[in-house]
Parts: C-alpha cells; sequence; structure tokens
C-alpha cells in the first residue's frame, strides 16, 4: 500500500515485473513447480544440515528464480524479518541458485533481523532449559553465535564480494518492555546490558563492519532505530515507510546529530 506497487496474486497472469510477492515455509509439500532435481536437492541439504537455515534458504532462493522466470524481472529485493535475516545471509554468502553472483539480488532490507545470530539463543541456559522441556530445534541452534561463527564467519563482518552487488540496508527496535523484558533483566544480572528488544540485541541486527570489497558504490549499509518491540515493528507506521523508501528510491539521506538540548 505505501509503495503502490501490484501485489502477486491480486491481479491477472502474468504478473507485472515490478510486482510485491511472498513466500512462506511450506514443510514437505514441494510446490507444483518444483521439479525433480528440486525435491532431490532440498532432500540433500536438509540430510547434510538436518534442515534449518540451509534448508531455508535453498527453499527461499528457488522460490525467488521461479518469481523472476514467471514476471521477467531482472532482479528482486529481499526483506527479511528476524530469524528471515540469517537465511538470506546465508543465501547471499553461499551464492544459493547464483542468485547474488549472477547480479539478480538488487537490495536487501532487514527488518529487526538475527543476521549476526542471537544472544539469548547462544546462552548454554537457555540452550539446556529447553531441551530438558523438549521445547528445542534445529532453528535455534542455527541461530547461536557458535553456529553462525563456524558457518558465515565472521559472525558480526560482511567481508563477502558478493555483497558489493547489493544495496543494503536495515531498520532495529529498541523497546526492551516485552516479556516484563526479561531480557534487559538477565543482561542487567550479568552486568553485561546491551540495548534490546526484549528478542534480539540491537548490536546483532547490523553488521559491525562491511568491508571496501563488500560496500556498494563504496557506502556502508543503511540503518534505522526505532522505539518498537520485536513483534510490534510489523505495524510500525514509521518503520514501514522507512522500508517502502529503501525498496523504491533511488537516492539516500544520511542525518547526523551533532547536538541535542539539555
Amino acid at each position: 500500500a505505501l509503495t503502490g506497487l501490484p501485489v502477486l496474486g491480486a491481479g491477472p497472469e502474468p504478473p507485472p515485473a515490478n510486482v510485491v510477492a511472498a513466500t512462506t515455509y511450506y514443510g514437505d509439500s514441494a510446490p507444483a513447480w518444483y521439479t525433480k532435481a528440486d525435491v532431490e536437492e532440498i532432500r540433500a541439504i536438509t540430510a547434510q544440515y538436518g534442515g534449518g537455515i540451509p534448508r531455508y534458504a535453498l527453499i527461499v532462493a528457488k522460490y525467488a528464480r521461479h518469481l523472476l522466470e514467471r514476471t521477467g524481472a531482472q532482479q528482486v529485493n529481499f526483506v527479511s524479518g528476524s530469524f528471515g535475516a540469517l537465511v538470506v545471509r546465508w543465501l547471499i554468502e553461499k551464492d544459493v541458485e547464483g542468485l547474488a553472483s549472477g547480479g539478480r539480488i538488487a537490495r536487501w532490507l532487514t527488518a529487526q533481523g538475527l543476521q549476526c545470530g542471537n544472544w539469548p539463543a547462544s546462552r548454554a541456559e537457555t540452550l539446556g532449559l529447553l531441551d530438558f522441556l523438549n521445547l528445542s530445534s534445529i532453528d535455534l541452534h542455527h541461530m547461536g553465535y557458535g553456529w553462525v561463527d563456524a558457518n558465515m564467519h565472521p559472525r558480526r563482518d560482511a567481508d563477502n564480494p558478493l555483497y558489493a552487488g547489493i544495496l543494503l540496508g536495515g531498520v532495529a527496535s529498541t523497546d526492551d518492555t516485552d516479556h516484563d523484558s526479561a531480557l534487559s533483566l538477565a543482561l542487567t544480572k550479568i552486568e553485561h546490558f546491551r540495548p534490546n528488544d526484549s528478542v534480539q540485541l540491537v548490536e546483532d541486527t547490523y553488521f559491525a563492519v562491511v568491508t571496501e570489497r563488500s560496500r556498494l558504490l563504496g557506502m556502508p549499509p543503511t540503518l534505522s532505530l526505532f522505539h518498537s518491540t520485536h513483534d510490534g515493528i510489523a505495524n510500525h507506521q514509521a518503520a514501514l515507510a522507512q522500508l517502502a523508501k529503501f525498496l523504491t528510491q533511488s537516492r539516500r539521506v544520511t542525518i547526523t546529530m551533532t547536538s541535542s538540548p539539555s
């Protein structure tokens, strides 16, 4: 609605090239357009990693390829929320389906993304409790700092030339009142308080370092912070406006605060 772009499925086929689309995780029920080779690839990577991020990244990449073919578009923009940021990060850095190396990804915006991992999911206490309650999952383990470091090292850095052809940006939230500020209390208890939104540390939502070989036109990614909860940012009007602008505009503006009234 904010961009004024058509939505996939809302009009007659074939869809236009400049269309907004979405896909969801669809378990073991392959879509009708999958080939036998597609199904085998999904099975193979699931067996290799146990599912999780590599599996989801392949599913998303295949959907993006399918969308490009259906619409005739030359490039795709990715918008990822929360855990989805790690999925797109894997997709780019591992060049899944050749999308990144083929120049088929134009922009990537993360919304409160776990692109550098998740602090609670990296704590032995959290994992031990969830394992005891039989609530653990492969997704939870793939959010951990250790897994991200081992598979997408360096964890907090973008150091891959495949990023250089993609406009990167992010929006993050800072209202930690959800869950009775449990994450803030946990951080304070170990005397390591850091800004967060009750689910995710703000510092894990963006790359601390973006090397020269990873920058589009030599510029760092954009970053906007909003006082919203982790889930609330999905309905935060200012954040949605920023998302719409990021996806549609050709100019960027940097605002630097140099002083504030006392």
